[in-house]
């Protein structure tokens, strides 16, 4: 059974990312990471791990978050209705939707960077198993349980973090709620898989 992040993030896990050991467990996730790649990025502490990902995935989700809370705050009237543009130009070069745009993006753009520091989703580094495991996932499992002895399970296909037993997963990456073990089994099952030679 793989840890329940989503039912645990906000009053567990959530605390702890300001943890200076958790901090430094990110850091060299991510650095690990970028090195491995020769990928030419610095690692920057204010931007969300998720933006590391190897695919788009991250700014879908960012874009369908975007999408729904600007729903909801037309819904409320926490902000205002986009102009009705009837000329023929496009929106994008309308002076009223510009002027609609830099409103709106004004006031959801503090929510849209408190949902990249804080979401459980910004912290899966996609293709970055093998770096971000061993480093946050192991560093946060001993926090969470410091009563277990947690292990790196290592394969070609992927790195998770499991108890001694394999009764427990510690791997945000695999976590889905909508799986009877949350993703543990999955986890497992890639962390056996090898290359053949």
């Amino acid at each position: 059974m793989n840890y329940n992040f989503k039912e645990n993030w906000d009053d567990i896990v959530l605390p702890l990312l300001s943890h200076s050991s958790i901090k430094k467990s990110i850091k060299k996730g991510i650095k690990s990471f970028l090195k491995e790649f020769n990928i030419e990025d610095d690692y920057n502490p204010h931007k969300c791990p998720a933006e590391y990902s190897t695919n788009d995935s991250w700014a879908t989700d960012v874009d369908n978050f975007q999408e729904n809370l600007i729903n909801k705050l037309l819904k409320t009237g926490f902000i205002k209705e986009p102009p009705i543009i009837t000329d023929d130009i496009d929106e994008d070069e309308s002076p009223d939707f510009l002027e609609y745009e830099n409103y709106k993006d004004k006031i959801i753009d503090p929510f849209i960077e408190h949902y990249k520091k804080t979401s459980l989703r910004a912290y899966q580094i996609f293709g970055a198993c093998h770096w971000w495991n061993p480093t946050f996932g192991l560093s946060l499992a001993k926090m969470i349980y410091p009563n277990q002895k947690w292990i790196i399970k290592r394969g070609d296909y992927h790195t998770t973090i499991v108890n001694l037993d394999d009764t427990l997963v510690f791997d945000i990456l695999y976590f889905d709620e909508n799986d009877d073990t949350k993703g543990g089994k999955k986890a497992i099952d890639e962390s056996n898989k090898h290359f053949h030679t």
